[in-house]
């Protein structure tokens, strides 16, 4: 094995300095295949600067198998889906994209997993296992492949973080949105399909 061995999405790692993802992260939900883990660390975006945005978050590792959702014989059924996102804090919500969160989990006050069940978390960067045929998919931490994806996450993360500029900047579906207009979106309020068609609209006009 190399001595940078473990790896992450786009950034690798040596393997003396693999971290167990269980100290720097709160295992939130594991069930039936899906986990979900928040960084016990609370970050800072754009308070030492000018910034247009101006809040603090939390690192979401989510992982999730794939054979809930395909068939046997379907290509990456035996695939587990790991991602890196950003989940700001509730205080830092749009008022009325906070209310929305609220109503459509069920909740008088929402927290971190309540923001990243709903959806519109920019994700940094990703990565994906093949399992075995006889692997657990339904505790994705009985697996020892998993578990190393998931320490890999965990060590490499505080890069990615520092790097979070350049994630956040591209575009994630086919009209151009980006990370950062999903944080505009949550935080300011502003449509983030909206936001790329003007863009686009601007771009047109030059």
């Amino acid at each position: 094995m190399s001595e940078y061995g473990l790896k992450f999405g786009s950034v690798s790692a040596m393997e003396k300095d693999r971290k167990n993802w269980l100290d720097s992260f709160e295992e939130f939900y594991n069930d039936d295949g899906e986990l979900v883990a928040f960084s016990k660390e609370v970050y800072e975006h754009g308070f030492d600067f000018e910034d247009y945005y101006k809040f603090k978050y939390r690192l979401c590792i989510s992982a999730i198998a794939m054979n809930n959702f395909l068939a046997d014989d379907e290509e990456g059924h035996n695939d587990v889906h790991f991602e890196l996102s950003i989940v700001p804090l509730p205080e830092y919500l749009n008022a009325e994209v906070k209310n929305g969160i609220a109503d459509c989990m069920g909740a008088e006050e929402i927290d971190v997993y309540d923001i990243y069940s709903n959806g519109g978390c920019p994700r940094l960067d990703h990565d994906t296992l093949t399992l075995n045929d006889d692997a657990d998919f339904y505790d994705i931490t009985n697996n020892e492949d998993a578990v190393r994806m998931l320490d890999a996450c965990a060590t490499v993360c505080e890069s990615i973080n520092n790097l979070r500029g350049f994630y956040l900047d591209r575009a994630w579906n086919l009209i151009g949105s980006t990370g950062w207009d999903l944080l505009d979106n949550l935080i300011n309020g502003k449509d983030f399909i909206q936001s790329a068609l003007d863009r686009y609209k601007d771009i047109q006009g030059a």
